[in-house]
């Protein structure tokens, strides 16, 4: 069932928006954290580009969970949103 008033659509496209910027947010951090921590190893350890390759590695496999949970969590308003307006 689509919304009904100019409001409530204005405010499930501002809710559709906060998703998909926080999957960015998500894989950006998880990226930039895992490679920045793996680069400090790598200059403390004197181990390059081991490190940095292991923190990127780490970086996409949180980046992976993450986006695998929010998707979960999209079906679920889904599939509830659905049987509530059956």
């Amino acid at each position: 069932m689509k919304p009904n008033t100019k409001e409530e659509r204005q405010r499930t496209q501002w809710r559709e928006l906060a998703v998909y910027a926080n999957v960015g947010m998500t894989i950006a951090v998880a990226l930039v954290g895992c490679g920045a921590l793996g680069w400090w190893l790598d200059k403390r350890l004197h181990s390059s580009p081991i490190g940095l390759l292991a923190g990127l590695f780490l970086g996409l496999l949180i980046a992976a969970r993450e986006l695998w949970k929010l998707i979960r969590a999209a079906e679920r308003t889904t599939r509830s949103t659905s049987r509530t307006h059956q």
